[in-house]
Parts: structure tokens; sequence; C-alpha cells
């Protein structure tokens, strides 16, 4: 059994490096931004990537979430400090799947996926790759995300589910 979960989680992350891991998110995605306490979010909804690679993965939507410094005045930078990237590796490695979830009407799931997407420490910036199954019904695609890395609180990502099928 575990070796069957390790197999479809390699898959995952092929299909999310092989979808995601170049490009800047400018093929057709739709980006929400939000700003707390000096801290910038955004989150692209990237289109079925999956559609062009050898893997087939169109139940699945998927995000790029980014966190970066507004006025680059260093909360990142911190982070990437001996201690605090341990802290920060751990942290997403134990509970970051427990921070996102999708709301699609009545329902919510937590991500299929969540892949932290390493920077080597040289971009002011941290990154997520997420998948969730598939918004087939309700009317708005919500993705929530409790900030649990500067505790700026819930953050809130509302799509309309008719203006992501147009992508």
């Amino acid at each position: 059994m575990k070796s069957i979960r390790a197999i479809k989680y390699i898959v995952i992350v092929v299909v999310l490096l092989t979808a995601f891991g170049c490009g800047s998110g400018s093929n057709g995605s739709m980006t929400l931004t939000k700003t707390m306490e000096d801290i910038h979010y955004q989150i692209d909804y990237l289109p079925d990537y999956s559609k062009d690679n050898l893997i087939q993965m169109a139940d699945l939507d998927y995000y790029r979430f980014t966190i970066s410094e507004e006025k680059g005045i260093g909360k990142i930078r911190e982070l990437f400090k001996p201690s605090g990237y341990n802290k920060l590796l751990f942290y997403i490695n134990k509970n970051i799947e427990n921070d996102f979830k999708g709301v699609y009407g009545e329902s919510e799931l937590s991500p299929v996926q969540v892949y932290f997407e390493s920077n080597n420490k040289l971009a002011n910036k941290i990154v997520f790759l997420l998948a969730f199954e598939k918004n087939q019904k309700a009317d708005e695609t919500t993705i929530v995300f409790n900030d649990n890395i500067f505790n700026n609180g819930i953050l809130n990502f509302k799509y309309k589910t008719a203006e992501l099928k147009t992508l």
C-alpha cells in the first residue's frame, strides 16, 4: 500500500514540475492577490497543462501560490537564515497541507498535493505548487490559506468557476 502511495506521489510531483517548473504563469493563468502586513500573497490558477504532458492528470486543478515581500523589508530573508530555514522546512514538511483548503460550494477539500518550490534562498519569495480535485459543479472556487508562516490569519482567494472554464 505504501509503494502505491509513493508512486502516486512521484507521479503528481513529476506532473507539477513538468507543468510549472519553467515559465511565469503567463499561459492564460488567472491571478488573484492580497497584501497583509507588507507580505504579498499571489495565487495563479493554471489551466490544465497536463494535456500536453505524457501523464494525464486532467481531473486536477493546478495553482501556483507565491508569498513575497511588498517592500523588501527582510521578513522572508530572515526565514532563509539557517535556523529560520530549518524551521520553515520542518513546518512545510509536516503542516503546510493543513493550511490550504479548496472550497467548492458546500464542499471543502484538502489539496491532493502541495509542493514547495525550493529557490535555494536566492529569491525573496516562497512558492508552492498546489493540486486540487477539479471543481465540476460549484459556482465559486475558493482557495483558502491559513498563514502560519507570518501569522496573518486566513486568506480567501475566490474565483468564479465560469471564468476559470474560459481559460
